[in-house]
């Protein structure tokens, strides 16, 4: 047993395993949404975009068939949108996460009196080549309500190896082995700050 040959091995295996993709858009100008009428975010800048997820602006980011693991027809993916709305304490704030049009997940609460009302959410899902991924608005304060100029809305993936990923507790190697998906990290972002 040779450590060296074996670290080297290990090393090489897991270089051989490793997936890495990535975007990252954002909005620069107010969204005006429409009272009780769902909107989805229209992103105007690209930050990040490894692998070609993003055209650079619109509604949509659509999964690129290389984020996809060789030998694999899913990843697996982590997505966390957030969002501001300009300051109205009428009504009801809703932010989802959309796949291919259809809700994995959202979140609503009251909107805050006095100041802007901030939503989160986190999903886990898995994505196929050329699946969409969108973030969804909706409100209900009786009139038109924007939410501000967009700081960041990320897709960003960490590196993996397909066998080898403690952090990705949401599902096992054996598990991850059965699907035939590699666990890639990806973290979706529109926050977006108040023009008062």
């Amino acid at each position: 047993f040779n450590i060296v040959t074996e670290d080297i091995r290990y090393l090489y295996g897991v270089a051989q395993g490793t997936t890495f993709s990535a975007v990252q858009a954002s909005r620069n100008t107010n969204q005006s949404i429409a009272d009780s009428a769902a909107e989805v975010v229209n992103f105007t800048t690209e930050n990040l975009d490894v692998g070609g997820w993003f055209g650079g602006s619109g509604t949509t980011i659509t999964v690129p068939a290389g984020a996809i693991p060789d030998g694999a027809t899913t990843v697996g993916v982590l997505l966390v949108g957030s969002m501001t709305w300009d300051t109205n304490g009428t009504g009801k704030r809703r932010i989802r996460i959309l796949k291919n049009g259809s809700s994995i997940g959202q979140w609503k609460l009251s909107a805050i009196s006095g100041d802007t009302t901030d939503l989160q959410l986190t999903e886990i899902t898995t994505v196929a080549a050329a699946d969409t991924l969108q973030l969804e608005a909706y409100q209900t304060s009786g009139g038109s309500l924007a939410i501000s100029a967009a700081r960041s809305v990320a897709l960003p993936c960490s590196m993996h190896e397909a066998q080898r990923c403690a952090s990705c507790s949401f599902m096992t190697p054996a598990a991850q082995a059965a699907s035939g998906s590699e666990i890639v990290h990806m973290r979706m972002k529109d926050q977006v700050a108040s023009d008062g």
